[in-house]
């Protein structure tokens, strides 16, 4: 039975850790430069936290003002539009504002109400008006999208396109593809919300994700 190989990166602002098994070691570490590889084409498309990606580029595009999309983000849009209906709008996107008065991406703090309350009149996916039939994006108000409810999985999604057996931990978002040889799934511990560098339990996943909040 080969030995796994395992490789560390930082990408979406966030540390991956990955694990593939393959005949030989120079096979798995090709597994897991084509898994690094899509990672990094899915952050170059969809991270807020550069500047220079297509996705951020709709946070920038001034109100009023039509972009229109690629085909790839069309689709990541429609998607986004489908799953805030499904959910009654409990999934939002557009929480960007809201993100930044919590300082969520920092040490966090509680916002004065008239920061709640600006940030809360920049939140609303009612203010993007989005054709998919045109691939057309127009924003009413000058919301801020944010990717943190569905950007790891999306960027996940697309490594099913690279071939098992693999583990891809995205900062406590796993997703494994094929089991390990000799097993019938990869071993996943989950965390105990009280401490997290302490397991709540062990469940062994042999397909799909898992992740926890």
């Amino acid at each position: 039975i080969p030995d796994p190989v395992s490789r560390q990166v930082y990408l979406m602002g966030t540390r991956v850790s990955l694990t593939a098994y393959a005949v030989d070691r120079t096979s798995a570490l090709d597994r897991l430069a084509a898994l690094v590889a899509s990672l990094e084409a899915s952050e170059a498309e969809l991270s807020t936290w550069r500047d220079d990606t297509p996705f951020n580029a709709l946070n920038h595009q001034p109100v009023g003002l039509p972009l229109y999309l690629s085909p790839s983000l069309c689709r990541l849009v429609e998607a986004l539009d489908h799953w805030q209906r499904e959910t009654g709008g409990a999934f939002d996107p557009t929480v960007g504002a809201l993100v930044a008065a919590y300082g969520l991406r920092g040490e966090g703090r509680l916002p004065s109400a008239a920061e709640l309350a600006a940030a809360q009149r920049r939140t609303g996916w009612r203010y993007v008006d989005f054709a998919p039939r045109h691939c057309r994006f127009l924003k009413r108000r000058a919301v801020i999208l944010e990717e943190g409810g569905f950007g790891k999985g999306a960027a996940l999604d697309r490594l099913l396109l690279v071939d098992g057996p693999w583990l891809v931990d995205m900062g406590g978002q796993i997703m494994v593809h094929g089991a390990p040889p000799g097993a019938t799934g990869w071993r996943v511990a989950v965390a105990r919300p009280d401490g997290r560098t302490q397991a709540a339990f062990e469940m062994r996943l042999g397909s799909g994700t898992i992740s926890t909040s």
